[in-house]
């Protein structure tokens, strides 16, 4: 089984040769099979470590679950990534390969918190666009609707629990910034201008799931992942098409996620 150390992080028995990822802070690759490895891919990365409790783990991905109706979230993982001043400065790039299986609701699939936390939300049936499937940016104290401004209309019909490739960037600078929700699989963006207010600096980390306690609202709802990963600056949709295309071998090979 070979080893390949490419463009900064450490990965074995890929399919396929990795990219160059800008930026690059943290990426796992999910479940059981293939090498079985999951920790972080990003040599010299962080570490990850369970929020509450673990999520369950899958030939090829992970389940979080972000809590229950009537209990704080409990199940995901935290990646230990600190979203510093300086990463804030710099803007950011979330990108995961996730699905979920519910009715109705919200499933988050990262996020960055707990203070002020900021989710990539799925949502199978969102009454705003005709009851239609929609990934959405969902923050506290956003000065937007997420439901109208950072939200992406995946279509009527389109299954969410197919595997897609999602992301979220937020641009450097200060005060009111572009947000950009990215329908990766289809090719789609979404972007709205807009004021975040953040947690101190050294507050929030990255996570797999979410991890606050609060909001987003009704966010207790079962997703799976298979990828997910973080760069600092904002990756343009050709930069994630590669990645996607990357991902794509890497994930069959593990009989994982696969059609994304």
């Amino acid at each position: 089984m070979r080893e390949d150390v490419i463009a900064g992080f450490t990965g074995t028995g890929f399919a396929t040769v990795p990219p160059t990822i800008a930026g690059l802070q943290l990426l796992g690759i999910f479940g059981t099979n293939g090498d079985g490895k999951n920790s972080d891919r990003v040599a010299g990365g962080p570490v990850f470590s369970n929020l509450t409790n673990p999520p369950t783990f899958g030939t090829g991905w992970i389940t979080v679950n972000n809590g229950t109706a009537t209990a704080t979230p409990t199940q995901g993982i935290n990646s230990n990534f600190l979203e510093s001043a300086g990463v804030v400065a710099s803007g950011w790039t979330i990108f995961v390969v996730a699905r979920t299986n519910i009715g109705s609701g919200n499933a988050i699939m990262m996020s960055i918190g707990p203070g002020q936390s900021s989710g990539l939300v799925l949502n199978p049936s969102n009454s705003i666009i005709s009851n239609h499937p929609s990934v959405y940016l969902a923050c506290q104290a956003l000065a937007f609707t997420p439901n109208t401004d950072a939200t992406i209309d995946l279509g009527a019909g389109t299954l969410l629990s197919n595997w897609r490739m999602y992301g979220v960037s937020y641009p450097a600078g200060a005060g009111a910034r572009s947000y950009s929700v990215y329908d990766i699989t289809g090719s789609v963006t979404k972007t709205t201008v807009t004021t975040h207010s953040r947690a101190a600096a050294g507050t929030n980390f990255v996570n797999f799931g979410n991890s606050s306690a609060t909001n987003p609202g009704n966010s207790y709802q079962f997703a799976d992942i298979a990828v997910g990963g973080f760069t600092t600056g904002v990756l343009s949709m050709p930069d994630m098409q590669t990645i996607r295309t990357w991902l794509l071998g890497v994930c069959a090979s593990r009989n994982g996620a696969t059609g994304f």
